[in-house]
Protein backbone atom coordinates (compact mmCIF):
# COMPACT_ATOMS: atom_id res chain seq x y z
CA UNK A 1 0.00 0.00 0.00
CA UNK A 2 2.79 2.55 0.71
CA UNK A 3 3.83 2.36 -2.94
CA UNK A 4 0.38 3.51 -4.12
CA UNK A 5 0.31 6.43 -1.71
CA UNK A 6 3.69 7.60 -2.94
CA UNK A 7 2.64 7.21 -6.57
CA UNK A 8 -0.59 9.07 -5.78
CA UNK A 9 1.34 11.90 -4.15
CA UNK A 10 3.60 12.20 -7.21
CA UNK A 11 0.57 12.21 -9.51
CA UNK A 12 -1.10 14.87 -7.38
CA UNK A 13 2.10 16.94 -7.33
CA UNK A 14 2.44 16.63 -11.14
CA UNK A 15 -1.20 17.62 -11.61
CA UNK A 16 -0.80 20.58 -9.28
CA UNK A 17 2.36 21.80 -11.04
CA UNK A 18 0.70 21.39 -14.45
CA UNK A 19 -2.36 23.32 -13.35
CA UNK A 20 -0.23 26.10 -11.86
CA UNK A 21 1.81 26.39 -15.07
CA UNK A 22 -1.38 26.51 -17.12
CA UNK A 23 -2.87 29.23 -14.92
CA UNK A 24 0.39 31.23 -14.91
CA UNK A 25 0.48 31.09 -18.72
CA UNK A 26 -3.14 32.08 -19.01
CA UNK A 27 -2.69 35.04 -16.65
CA UNK A 28 0.42 36.15 -18.54
CA UNK A 29 -1.42 36.09 -21.87
CA UNK A 30 -4.31 38.07 -20.40
CA UNK A 31 -1.99 40.73 -19.01
CA UNK A 32 0.57 40.90 -21.80
CA UNK A 33 -1.42 40.24 -24.97
CA UNK A 34 -3.44 42.95 -26.69
CA UNK A 35 -7.11 43.04 -25.78
CA UNK A 36 -8.33 41.95 -29.25
CA UNK A 37 -12.05 41.59 -28.68
CA UNK A 38 -12.54 45.08 -27.23
CA UNK A 39 -13.06 47.35 -30.20
CA UNK A 40 -12.42 50.36 -27.98
CA UNK A 41 -8.83 49.17 -27.71
CA UNK A 42 -8.56 50.02 -31.45
CA UNK A 43 -7.39 53.60 -31.99
CA UNK A 44 -9.69 55.82 -34.08
CA UNK A 45 -6.96 56.22 -36.72
CA UNK A 46 -7.03 52.47 -37.32
CA UNK A 47 -10.83 52.56 -37.58
CA UNK A 48 -10.44 55.29 -40.19
CA UNK A 49 -7.99 53.15 -42.17
CA UNK A 50 -10.40 50.22 -42.02
CA UNK A 51 -13.20 52.40 -43.40
CA UNK A 52 -11.06 53.96 -46.14
CA UNK A 53 -9.14 50.81 -47.18
CA UNK A 54 -11.90 49.32 -49.35
CA UNK A 55 -12.92 52.53 -51.10
CA UNK A 56 -11.73 53.73 -54.49
CA UNK A 57 -8.79 56.13 -54.02
CA UNK A 58 -10.66 59.42 -54.57
CA UNK A 59 -13.58 58.32 -52.43
CA UNK A 60 -11.21 57.15 -49.74
CA UNK A 61 -9.63 60.59 -49.59
CA UNK A 62 -13.05 62.25 -49.35
CA UNK A 63 -13.96 59.95 -46.44
CA UNK A 64 -10.56 60.39 -44.77
CA UNK A 65 -10.86 64.19 -44.98
CA UNK A 66 -14.35 64.15 -43.43
CA UNK A 67 -13.23 61.89 -40.57
CA UNK A 68 -9.95 63.70 -39.93
CA UNK A 69 -11.86 66.98 -39.64
CA UNK A 70 -13.54 65.47 -36.59
CA UNK A 71 -10.56 63.53 -35.29
CA UNK A 72 -9.86 65.74 -32.22
CA UNK A 73 -13.45 65.21 -30.99
CA UNK A 74 -13.37 61.53 -32.01
CA UNK A 75 -10.20 60.97 -29.96
CA UNK A 76 -11.79 62.58 -26.90
CA UNK A 77 -14.96 60.51 -27.33
CA UNK A 78 -12.87 57.36 -27.87
CA UNK A 79 -10.93 57.95 -24.64
CA UNK A 80 -14.18 58.58 -22.75
CA UNK A 81 -15.67 55.36 -24.16
CA UNK A 82 -12.59 53.38 -23.12
CA UNK A 83 -12.66 54.94 -19.65
CA UNK A 84 -16.37 54.19 -19.27
CA UNK A 85 -15.78 50.59 -20.39
CA UNK A 86 -12.98 50.19 -17.86
CA UNK A 87 -15.18 51.68 -15.13
CA UNK A 88 -17.94 49.21 -15.98
CA UNK A 89 -15.45 46.33 -15.74
CA UNK A 90 -14.43 47.53 -12.27
CA UNK A 91 -18.01 47.90 -11.07
CA UNK A 92 -18.94 44.46 -12.42
CA UNK A 93 -15.87 42.86 -10.84
CA UNK A 94 -16.68 44.14 -7.34
CA UNK A 95 -17.12 41.59 -4.56
CA UNK A 96 -20.80 42.54 -4.32
CA UNK A 97 -22.52 44.24 -7.20
CA UNK A 98 -24.51 47.39 -6.53
CA UNK A 99 -27.34 47.32 -9.13
CA UNK A 100 -27.58 51.11 -9.19
CA UNK A 101 -23.83 51.53 -9.74
CA UNK A 102 -23.95 48.84 -12.43
CA UNK A 103 -26.79 50.57 -14.28
CA UNK A 104 -25.04 53.93 -13.98
CA UNK A 105 -21.81 52.42 -15.37
CA UNK A 106 -23.66 50.75 -18.27
CA UNK A 107 -25.51 53.99 -19.07
CA UNK A 108 -22.25 55.97 -19.02
CA UNK A 109 -20.58 53.43 -21.31
CA UNK A 110 -23.53 53.42 -23.72
CA UNK A 111 -23.57 57.21 -23.85
CA UNK A 112 -19.81 57.48 -24.39
CA UNK A 113 -19.82 54.86 -27.14
CA UNK A 114 -22.78 56.53 -28.83
CA UNK A 115 -20.95 59.88 -28.81
CA UNK A 116 -18.03 58.34 -30.71
CA UNK A 117 -20.34 56.55 -33.15
CA UNK A 118 -22.24 59.76 -33.79
CA UNK A 119 -19.03 61.60 -34.73
CA UNK A 120 -18.08 58.87 -37.21
CA UNK A 121 -21.62 58.83 -38.63
CA UNK A 122 -21.59 62.62 -39.05
CA UNK A 123 -18.34 62.33 -41.00
CA UNK A 124 -19.79 59.59 -43.18
CA UNK A 125 -22.92 61.66 -43.80
CA UNK A 126 -20.69 64.54 -44.91
CA UNK A 127 -18.55 62.38 -47.21
CA UNK A 128 -21.08 60.12 -48.92
CA UNK A 129 -22.85 62.74 -51.07
CA UNK A 130 -19.45 63.72 -52.49
CA UNK A 131 -18.41 60.15 -53.29
CA UNK A 132 -18.93 58.25 -56.53
CA UNK A 133 -21.73 55.74 -56.82
CA UNK A 134 -19.13 52.94 -56.78
CA UNK A 135 -17.54 54.35 -53.62
CA UNK A 136 -20.89 54.59 -51.86
CA UNK A 137 -21.73 51.03 -52.92
CA UNK A 138 -18.33 49.75 -51.76
CA UNK A 139 -18.82 51.47 -48.41
CA UNK A 140 -22.29 49.97 -47.92
CA UNK A 141 -21.07 46.50 -48.97
CA UNK A 142 -18.14 46.69 -46.54
CA UNK A 143 -20.29 47.82 -43.59
CA UNK A 144 -21.56 44.32 -42.91
CA UNK A 145 -18.05 42.90 -42.65
CA UNK A 146 -16.96 45.00 -39.65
Amino acid sequence: MPFRRTRGKWALLALSIGLNLFLAGWIATQELAPFHHDRYATPPEKVTETIVRHLPAGDGEIMRHAIEGRMPQIKIAHREAADATNNLKQVAAAQTVDPTALKTAFDAMRSARQAERTLFIDAILEAMPQMTQQGRQDFINDMGRH
